[in-house]
């Protein structure tokens, strides 16, 4: 079984911040009309704020006390596979493998209960949304053992 503490990733942050400052950039450079020009500035502001909020929910929960890490985490077996994901443990089947580099690993889960090949869980990991160990061990499970059948000993 592999078990990953995921983080959130300063890249992933960076990135999606980069996307909408372009995006209020090209509306700005538009020959629109001001009124239109801010309202889509503003929609684009909404699409960070949601985005932000979402992370902060995934990898943070308010308590009496203030702001706590909720690390989630990621486990992984040949028959089934777990996800701590806003303080809810979700069985999930294993993944399936999308991308695969050594900058970002794309993963796609869908959950046990759910027979429909719908509704799937996406995982995108950045270089910097494990430590190198289960870094290493994840990359190690998904090109070797991921898909083989377990042995019967």
């Amino acid at each position: 079984m592999v078990i990953c503490r995921l983080r959130w990733s300063r890249i992933e942050i960076g990135f999606t911040s980069c996307c909408h400052l372009a995006a209020t950039m090209t509306v700005w450079q538009s020959g629109a009309i001001l009124a239109l020009k801010w309202l889509i500035t503003a929609a684009i502001l909404a699409s960070l704020l949601l985005y932000l909020r979402d992370r902060l929910q995934t990898f943070y929960h308010w308590t009496g006390q203030g702001l706590v890490d909720s690390a989630p985490q990621l486990q992984l077996a040949p028959q089934f596979a777990r996800m701590d994901y806003r303080g809810k443990l979700r069985e999930l089947r294993p993944p399936q493998l999308r991308y695969f580099s050594e900058l970002l690993l794309v993963l796609s889960f869908r959950s046990a209960a759910t027979v429909s090949a719908g509704a799937q869980l996406p995982l995108v990991l950045w270089p910097d949304s494990l430590s190198r160990r289960d870094d290493r061990r994840l990359r190690r499970y998904l090109r070797f053992d991921l898909g083989r059948e377990p042995s019967a000993s």
